[in-house]
């Protein structure tokens, strides 16, 4: 990188990717904040809706995307490994007690990877992505540029770093600030959810012998602490890690498959980046007192950790959040709606601010062309009064959900068998939307309506059922004493009632024998089943990194390294059954079309191999 272009703002150089030049008088409509949900409702307002041409500005104080703690993002694999961890299934340590530190398990796996994959990101560069991405559909994202947001049609937008001012108009203002809530705190009060609520604290760590494919929880009766690997890229310079990223868009544009894309490692190397692994590790608790010391397994798994110090600059070492859990009372209103956080806000446990939170940006977005035409109040309010009450009930559903899961976490057998389990059944097979079915393709005219039907699973009547039940009894027992055995005893047969039920109803058809270690197909507990479960990824024989298992994917890619055909192929235990073939047979061919397709309309890259048709070879 020359001295020219390192002196130059980082803001500057992010803006130069906009459509505009300069910010704009008229916007139709802008979004005050380009973090996560912020940036989703700018694309999807874009991608999804483009016969309304909506000329969409983001606005953001900072010169650069931030850092946060880590999420999953699930987007197509052959790119965005090369960028983030791969996120394969959820891993939950439950304690039994303080002194001997034992404890019950429960782990989903998967999704396989030929249907769909997880990641586990930082922000700051799933930020700079999905930045790019956003300039690259027509919206101008304004890193350096605060929105004054005292009024909703006549908005100042301020310049940071030479403090000029332009004054902009938009018949509709979307809040995307977050737990800022910059706009819609000045037209409503937040409500705290009495009897309940959370702290978070968390650091980034170094391990040199802890690895890991699972994303891991150690769960305790006062609340639980998340373990997650991801690759760091910070201290690479901004324009190296842009023109990384928009080299993989242009790779995922063509639609190239995974074997004909530079690795992470040859990434790094030809565009001067220095990636690293580090954990994300954090306490999200009902009371942080003394809890490595009290709990000998979580003091034992620590000490293999070191902190590290300041890693994203001065005053980064910890992050804590006090008072987690929030409602907004007003969501909307006359030319301005909030998305993302800025609705309310649980736990991270599952990560609902960003998989159910993700619902409210694309639910906006598919409501603003219609929303900047209404002629009156009465049409406004009646335009959004779907998204109103949906935001009223899943803040209140995941609420409950949260609680449900922490009163099971003080008796491991209850959190292991009951509310993990019911939480991932309903999660994954939500009755009428089990994306598995269909092999997780959705027409992107059909995403809003199930985003908006998922809510994890909370509001599916079987799990709303359970929850209630197992409260009414735990609640009102004190965090300082252990359920009774009685109680425990009475909350899993209930349970089982309502799974009988379902089962014999065929609610949840899905291969839970394969996906959950301790379940079988018909979701029976079986504490001992730990050895039938899918395999859906392994460990790289020449760089050592956890790497997601599919036939045609041969080369590895963080080290570039063909890999023998038998670390790729997927281990399926217990054998597909003929539905379960039937499913992956149509991905299979599905994909293949696809890049057919995207190949005979694009010359060939002269670094290219070509590329090999293995018919079912991504689900050997």
């Amino acid at each position: 990188m020359s001295p020219a272009i390192n002196s130059v703002p980082t803001a500057e150089i992010l803006n130069s990717n906009n459509p505009s030049k300069t910010v704009l008088p008229t916007l139709t409509p802008p979004s005050s904040a380009p973090a996560f949900h912020g940036l989703i409702y700018a694309v999807h307002a874009r991608v999804a809706n483009p016969e309304a041409d909506l000329q969409i500005s983001v606005f953001e104080k900072s010169g650069k995307p931030q850092w946060k703690w880590a999420k999953g993002l699930g987007l197509r694999g052959e790119y965005l490994l090369r960028l983030f961890g791969i996120k394969d299934g959820l891993e939950f340590y439950i304690s039994t007690g303080r002194i001997l530190g034992k404890y019950k398990e429960f782990c989903n796996n998967g999704p396989p990877p030929f249907l769909l994959l997880g990641y586990q990101v930082e922000r700051s560069i799933s930020e700079l992505l999905l930045t790019l991405f956003a300039q690259r559909n027509g919206v101008n994202v304004w890193h350096g540029h605060q929105a004054d947001v005292q009024k909703t049609d006549v908005i100042p937008i301020k310049n940071v770093s030479n403090k000029s001012e332009v004054v902009t108009r938009s018949p509709l203002l979307v809040d995307g600030t977050g737990r800022f809530r910059q706009y819609s705190s000045k037209v409503s009060r937040v409500k705290r959810f009495e009897g309940f609520n959370t702290d978070a604290f968390w650091g980034y760590w170094q391990c040199e012998d802890e690895d890991a494919s699972h994303t891991n929880h150690m769960c305790f009766p006062e609340g639980w602490v998340w373990m997650i690997r991801l690759l760091s890229w910070e201290g690479t310079p901004l324009p190296n890690l842009m023109d990384m990223i928009n080299y993989l868009l242009d790779h995922a544009q063509a639609n190239s498959p995974n074997d004909e894309i530079p690795s992470t490692n040859e990434l790094a190397q030809m565009f001067g980046c220095s990636p690293k692994w580090v954990y994300s590790i954090g306490f999200s608790v009902r009371d942080d007192i003394v809890l490595v010391q009290e709990y000998k397994k979580i003091g034992a798994v620590m000490s293999h950790f070191t902190l590290i110090n300041e890693p994203y600059g001065p005053g980064t070492t910890w992050a804590i959040r006090k008072q987690l859990t929030y409602q907004t009372q007003v969501v909307s209103g006359p030319g301005w709606v909030t998305v993302g956080d800025g609705i309310g806000f649980t736990n991270p446990l599952h990560s609902p601010g960003i998989t159910s939170g993700m619902a409210t940006g694309v639910f906006a977005a598919d409501l603003t062309a219609a929303a900047i035409k209404v002629k009156n109040e009465e049409e406004r309010k009646a335009l959004w009064s779907r998204y109103d009450e949906y935001c009223a009930n899943a803040v209140t559903s995941l609420h409950i959900m949260n609680i449900f899961n922490y009163n099971c976490f003080r008796v491991p057998i209850l959190a292991a068998r009951v509310s993990l389990m019911w939480q991932f059944t309903v999660a994954i097979a939500p009755p009428g939307y089990t994306l598995g079915h269909i092999g997780y393709v959705l027409p992107l005219k059909k995403y809003t309506e199930y985003n908006l039907n998922w809510v994890w699973g909370s509001q599916v009547p079987e799990y709303v059922k359970v929850s209630r039940y197992a409260l009414s009894k735990l609640e009102p027992i004190p965090l300082s004493e252990r359920p009774s055995d009685e109680v425990v005893e009475d909350i899993i047969r209930f349970s089982e009632e309502v799974r009988i039920k379902a089962m014999a109803e065929n609610r949840f058809p899905t291969r839970w024998n394969g996906l959950f270690r301790n379940f079988d197909r018909q979701l029976n507990y079986d504490e001992v089943k730990n050895e039938l479960q899918d395999v859906f990824t392994n460990v790289c024989s020449n760089c050592g990194t956890w790497a997601a298992v599919r036939g045609d994917w041969r080369k590895c890619y963080t080290c570039g390294v063909i890999r023998p055909q038998e670390e790729c192929d997927i281990t399926w235990n217990p054998p597909l059954v003929e539905r379960e073939l039937q499913v992956a047979e149509q991905k299979a061919k599905a994909e293949q079309e696809a890049m057919a397709m995207k190949q005979e309309s694009m010359p060939m890259k002269q670094d290219s191999m070509p590329m090999k048709q293995e018919g079912m070879g991504m689900m050997k």
